[in-house]
């Protein structure tokens, strides 16, 4: 490896752990150090993250986002900020908003000096990344005795505290189903990350592993992404016709040559097969059952996860009926929490902040569309992966999460731009 890929490799473990960081964190924190405060530990990892990709390649310049992400999701978060700052409701938690307003400043400022030959090698961290936690949540699963099929999959050792929302492990698991499948797809690039042998055989390991932890999860958005995304990754993202030609994918027979055996073994023991069909089918129940709920306003089903935000949903309509105009301005910064981003921003912020937003995330389904045809793997990658944070927008979360502006970040920083676009095609 030279040492523009080692200090790129570095910049890549620094930028994950800040993009993809959490569940990780949170693996790590209750193994090790429960008793020390969430906020605290979580810091020290992001701050690690910082200092990992403040060691850049090229320290003295800058690389150029995409313009349209950046005019109106900048607008959107300078306006956010200045409610922070300005017509704040939720004072208490001031110190911790500044302090993640640094972080994502810096996050920020950090990616725009991280060499655009990072695309070529992240594709194998995020790989690297998502398998580790998906190991990470299945060892917690199977040292962890209050653990039974049919709840939900969460990092839990030996206490009644689940420490770590599911939706992050499912959220990894997701992400380490697309790079997975992206990498098979790409395995006969000249690409020594995503050719090798090694990363062959494991990637089809990460695939079923991460199919697993969506399920044990029983995530209702991560369901919905991985059914909107699962046919275009299976058969609109493709390879370059300009590649090497086809190797044999050894990797591929070994692989399920051993899965076929394990299978058989465990089976006769543990009725795998009686297992899965019962996890499909209370999966199936559950995501139904919090349809019907949202759909029916509560009334035909009764989902518990579903019911909060029918609940919030009501709520919020007698707070615009009783006042109408907190709509031109919105109620302040973290007026409302409703757990569903999407109308959070609406009623904090106000109808001009709103636009500016929808604007923004139409934008980025705009660029989503275009790059899962593209021929990079990371693209693609991110193309899907704005799928599911789209969705989430309106499931789960606040507007202005460090989770949702990782993600965010990521996009303006990575997601080609129209002009270097058009550049590429006429060279």
């Amino acid at each position: 490896m030279s040492w523009k890929k080692f200090l790129l490799s570095i910049n890549s473990i620094g930028i994950l752990l800040l993009w993809m960081g959490p569940p990780l964190i949170y693996f790590i924190k209750s193994l090790v150090m429960p008793n020390v405060a969430g906020f605290i530990f979580t810091g020290s990892f992001y701050g690690l993250g910082i200092l990992m990709m403040l060691i850049s390649v090229n320290n003295k310049s800058g690389f150029l986002p995409n313009l349209h992400l950046l005019l109106f999701g900048g607008i959107f978060f300078l306006i956010s900020q200045l409610y922070l700052f300005l017509y704040n409701f939720e004072r208490q938690s001031f110190s911790l908003d500044c302090s993640s307003l640094l972080l994502i400043l810096l996050f920020f400022f950090y990616l725009l000096k991280t060499d655009n030959e990072i695309k070529e090698i992240l594709p194998f961290w995020i790989f690297i990344f998502t398998l580790i936690v998906n190991l990470c949540l299945l060892f917690s699963i199977y040292n962890n005795p209050l653990y039974s099929f049919g709840v939900r999959a969460t990092v839990q050792f030996g206490s009644n505290d689940f420490t770590g929302n599911p939706y992050v492990y499912a959220k990894n698991g997701f992400a380490g189903f697309i790079i997975s499948i992206l990498i098979i797809k790409f395995r006969n690039i000249p690409n020594k990350f995503i050719s090798n042998f090694f990363t062959q055989f494991f990637s089809h390991v990460n695939l079923w592993l991460s199919v697993i932890v969506i399920f044990l999860t029983q995530t209702r958005s991560i369901f919905l992404s991985f059914a909107l995304i699962l046919i275009p990754l299976l058969f609109f993202s493709k390879n370059n016709k300009l590649t090497l030609s086809p190797k044999v994918n050894y990797p591929s027979y070994l692989f399920y040559f051993i899965l076929l055996i394990v299978f058989l073994i465990i089976n006769e023991k543990f009725f795998i097969l009686d297992v899965i069909s019962n996890v499909l089918s209370h999966s199936n129940e559950m995501f139904l059952s919090a349809i019907k709920t949202a759909f029916s306003m509560g009334k035909v089903s009764q989902d518990a996860s579903a019911m909060t935000r029918v609940f919030t949903l009501e709520h919020l309509i007698k707070i615009i009926q009783q006042s109408p105009e907190i709509l031109l301005f919105g109620g302040g910064y973290r007026f409302l929490y409703l757990d569903i981003p999407f109308l959070e921003v609406l009623i904090d912020f106000g109808v001009l902040s709103f636009v500016i937003y929808i604007v923004f995330s139409f934008y980025i389904i705009k660029f989503a569309i275009r790059s899962i045809f593209s021929y990079n793997i990371f693209q693609i990658f991110l193309g899907f992966m704005a799928f599911q944070l789209f969705i989430a927008s309106f499931t789960s979360g606040r507007p202005l999460d460090f989770s949702f502006w990782s993600s965010y970040l990521i996009f303006i920083r990575f997601f080609e731009n129209d002009l270097s676009i058009f550049k590429l095609k006429t060279d």
